[in-house]
């Protein structure tokens, strides 16, 4: 659990890598349309070293498999790192989309950099490369809602809590509303017959008993 978001969020970017859209389309001289430097800026944003997509998904499996395997102390220690994980993620995915934003002004000075002829390659160049981002962009959203999901679903299985103990029955009072000892009563009974009383008092207790 602790790898499988960051190993989904590492196909989602290999692909975004070899989808890489090149002007013109083929040939030796075909270059890649998103700029070393526009590259260099997403990448730090999803796998950098330090505050990244890559080491938030990371925190957020093992915040799960910590939760399955009991080792939180209490469900609400589960839930406050679960939440504080997401919004980083979230911001994170926010933080993505501000900058595929910010690349517009760069690729329409890049677009008008072509004559008359190219104009129209090239902008439809700059269209795939942004369906390209869009992509990458959407497979992250899938990606936090299935982090989301694992969250509740732990939580809604939670088991760290200890169960209510159930109340231990009390024993049923006594007829005649005080504690009565059977044997006595019994053994004073036999001693009475063989004394040859005629009238021997019984207790109630020692018929419910019989």
């Amino acid at each position: 659990m602790a790898d499988r978001y960051t190993s989904l969020l590492q196909t989602a970017y290999t692909s975004f890598g070899n989808s890489a859209v090149t002007y013109p389309a083929s040939g030796k001289d075909a270059q890649a349309v998103m700029s070393a430097a526009q590259k260099t800026k997403v990448g730090n944003l999803v796998s950098g070293a330090q505050s990244s997509l890559s080491t938030t998904l990371k925190s957020c499996g093992e915040c799960i498999s910590k939760a399955t395997s009991g080792a939180y102390a209490s469900k609400d220690a589960f839930e406050g790192d679960a939440q504080k994980d997401l919004r980083l993620l979230d911001s994170q995915i926010k933080a993505l989309s501000d900058l595929f934003a910010s690349f517009e002004r760069e690729d329409t000075a890049w677009i008008k950099k072509g004559a008359t002829l190219s104009w129209d390659s090239r902008k439809q160049a700059v269209d795939a490369q942004h369906k390209v981002n869009a992509q990458l962009l959407a497979s992250i959203k899938d990606i936090r809602t299935h982090v989301d999901g694992d969250i509740q679903t732990a939580a809604s299985q939670w088991g760290g809590s200890a169960p209510t103990p159930s109340p231990q029955p009390q024993p049923a009072p006594q007829p005649g509303g005080s504690d009565v000892d059977i044997e006595d009563q019994r053994e004073a009974l036999m001693d009475a017959a063989l004394d040859g009383a005629p009238f021997v008092a019984v207790d109630p207790a020692l018929k419910s008993a019989a």
